[in-house]
């Protein structure tokens, strides 16, 4: 009798590990969904800090209108961009600038310094190109397009649109490093940006 439950344990315990490799690749399975679930739930917010060099076409004045020259000097400003990803490659993003000189002019031999308005655009990006990078990080070639508006200008407030574009580097731990530039209409005033930036 004991023998005959030995072996019936024993047949038992035979299925089981028979079983086991079996269920592991389900297990495997379940893992590799999980993780695709996760990298399709990442990062949906880039926010990004640096600073641009507007060029402006500002007038010089030697002392009478007939003497007028224009030079294009440019004008430091701190950008922030917030982005939210729609997509890999569609976004939604606000640009603010807020200059930190002035726009200089020279009158009868007197410099005269006017505020240059700050500004804040709401526009669409999308990346029409990307490249993997080493291992683990991709450049990115992105297009945007904004409405703008400025605030705090001494000529009064106004729209505008602009467009811009840009090359980013972003690694895998969601660490982005860009460069570009952008071209808004209301003053034909071109601005080479630059910063750094980090998803979440």
């Amino acid at each position: 009798m004991m023998v005959s439950v030995f072996l019936m344990c024993t047949a038992v315990l035979a299925t089981d590990v028979k079983a086991t490799p079996s269920a592991a690749p389900a297990s495997d399975a379940v893992s590799a969904t999980d993780t695709e679930r996760a990298n399709d739930d990442g990062a949906r917010l880039e926010i990004s800090f640096g600073n641009s060099q507007l060029f402006l076409d500002q007038p010089l004045f030697s002392g009478s209108a007939a003497a007028q020259q224009r030079a294009t000097l440019p004008i430091t400003s701190v950008v922030m961009i917030a982005e939210g990803l729609v997509t890999k490659r569609l976004s939604v993003a606000l640009f603010f600038s807020l200059p930190l000189d002035t726009k200089k002019t020279l009158e009868a031999g007197n410099i005269v310094e006017e505020p240059v308005a700050s500004s804040l655009a709401l526009g669409v990006g999308y990346v029409p190109a990307e490249f993997k990078l080493f291992r683990h990080s991709v450049v990115q070639l992105q297009v945007a397009a904004f409405a703008g508006r400025t605030f705090t200008s001494h000529l009064g407030d106004r729209f505008f649109p602009m467009i811009a574009g840009r090359i980013r580097f972003v690694s895998r731990q969601g660490f982005a490093l860009y460069l570009g530039q952008a071209f808004a209409f209301h003053e034909d005033a071109l601005a080479l940006i630059y910063g750094i930036g980090n998803r979440f």
